[in-house]
C-alpha cells in the first residue's frame, strides 16, 4: 500500500461555529467536510495561540513543551520550547516525506522548521512584491469599515470591504506560494505533506465588495449577529484585567445566539 499524502489547511481566530451552523456561508468548507471526516468534540488545550499550536505539533500539554504564552508578547521564562522533543512533522520526515510550511508558524521562537522536519518553508512574504508581480498596484483603503474605540482602548479596525479582488489578499498570496512550490517541487513519487496555515480570519476581516455584496443578501435561513458596540462588550470587559478588542466582540455575540462550541488556535 502506497503511503498516504497529507494536506494541512489551517485558519486563525475561527470559531468552530462557523462551520458547523447556518451564521456563515461556507461553501467549500462545506465540501470538505461532507467528503471527510468532521470532529464535533474536538477542544483546544489552551485559549492562546502558542501554546495550542506547540500541542498540536508535539502532542503535549503546555507544561510539557514549556511554551505558556505567545511567542512575541512574554520574556524567556514564560517561551522556553523545548526544540528535543518528537513532533509528528520530524516523524514523517524520518518516514521519508517531503514536509513544507507556508504561512503562520507562531508555534516557537527560532522560526527554524528544519529541525522539526520541515524541509522548505515560507513564513514572512513580502505584500508588496506579490501585488506587483501580478499587477494588483498599491495596497488600496477599506472602502467601508467598522472600527472600536474609546473607553481607555486606541480605534481598532475590526471588519471592511475593500475594492481589492479576491487574488490580491494576503490568504490568497500564501496559497498561490503553496500551490507554486508543490507543483514545482512535490510531483514526483516521493509522498508529501503540506501545511498551510493562514492569519485570516484575525480582525481586521476584509472583504471584497463582490463577497460581501452576497453577504448583505443573506438566505432564508441564515442568522446575523447584532452590531458589535462597545455597549455590548462593557459587561465582559468589566471582568477582565486585560480585555481585549480582538475577541470579546466574537464572544459576546457568538454566547448570544447560543452557539457554544470548541475555537481553533488564534
Amino acid at each position: 500500500m502506497s503511503q498516504p499524502n497529507f494536506l494541512f489547511l489551517m485558519t486563525d481566530h475561527q470559531q468552530a461555529a462557523t462551520v458547523s451552523s447556518d451564521l456563515c456561508h461556507t461553501p467549500n468548507f462545506d465540501r470538505i467536510c461532507a467528503d471527510g471526516v468532521r470532529f464535533n468534540r474536538n477542544y483546544t488545550v489552551n485559549a492562546i495561540c502558542s501554546p495550542t499550536r506547540a500541542s498540536m505539533f508535539t502532542g503535549l500539554h503546555v507544561h510539557s513543551h514549556g511554551m505558556y504564552d505567545c511567542t512575541h508578547t512574554v520574556d524567556d521564562s514564560r517561551a522556553k520550547y523545548r526544540a528535543d522533543l518528537p513532533t509528528w512533522s520530524g516523524a514523517l520526515a524520518d518516514a521519508g516525506y517531503h514536509c513544507a510550511y507556508f504561512g503562520k508558524w507562531h508555534v516557537e521562537r527560532s522560526e527554524d522548521l528544519s529541525q522539526y522536519g520541515w524541509r522548505h518553508q515560507m513564513l514572512h512574504m513580502d505584500d508588496k512584491q506579490w501585488r506587483q508581480d501580478h499587477g494588483f498596484g498599491p495596497q488600496r483603503d477599506l472602502a467601508m469599515s467598522r472600527s472600536l474605540g474609546g473607553n481607555g482602548y486606541r480605534d481598532t479596525t475590526i471588519y471592511g470591504v475593500t475594492d481589492d479582488p479576491g487574488d490580491a489578499t494576503r490568504p490568497a498570496q500564501i496559497y498561490g506560494h503553496a500551490l507554486e512550490y508543490f507543483e514545482q517541487s512535490m510531483q514526483g513519487d516521493e509522498p508529501w505533506c503540506l501545511f498551510i496555515s493562514m492569519i485570516s480570519p484575525v480582525n481586521p476581516i476584509s472583504s471584497s465588495a463582490c463577497s460581501a455584496s452576497s453577504m448583505n443578501s443573506p438566505g432564508p435561513n441564515s442568522r446575523r449577529p447584532p452590531p458589535v458596540t462597545w455597549a455590548s462588550t462593557r459587561s465582559s470587559t468589566r471582568r477582565s484585567a486585560r480585555p481585549s478588542t480582538r475577541s470579546r466582540p466574537a464572544g459576546r455575540w457568538m454566547t448570544r445566539s447560543s452557539a457554544a462550541s470548541p475555537t481553533t488556535p488564534t
